[in-house]
């Protein structure tokens, strides 16, 4: 069983955060399916200390991590 975080910048509530991941798959023709429901999506920013979350939130998120995959980049 696996599940995955998705750390999303510039949205304000769940639903944006949720349709905006499902139109960057379809961007990249990758498969919408069930597995879609693994994936929680958090706002956050990777600029920030704990990248924007409550330390809580990022605590939490560390202890039930295993991999990390990072492709942030600068973007003007």
């Amino acid at each position: 069983h696996f599940s995955v975080v998705c750390l999303l910048r510039n949205v304000t509530s769940p639903d944006e955060s949720r349709d905006r991941l499902s139109a960057t798959l379809r961007r990249y023709s990758l498969p919408i399916g069930d597995e879609i429901q693994r994936v929680e999506v958090i706002h956050g920013d990777l600029e920030k200390k704990y990248f924007g979350l409550p330390i809580k939130i990022f605590r939490e998120i560390g202890d039930r991590t295993d991999v990390i995959i990072h492709n942030g980049c600068t973007v003007n």
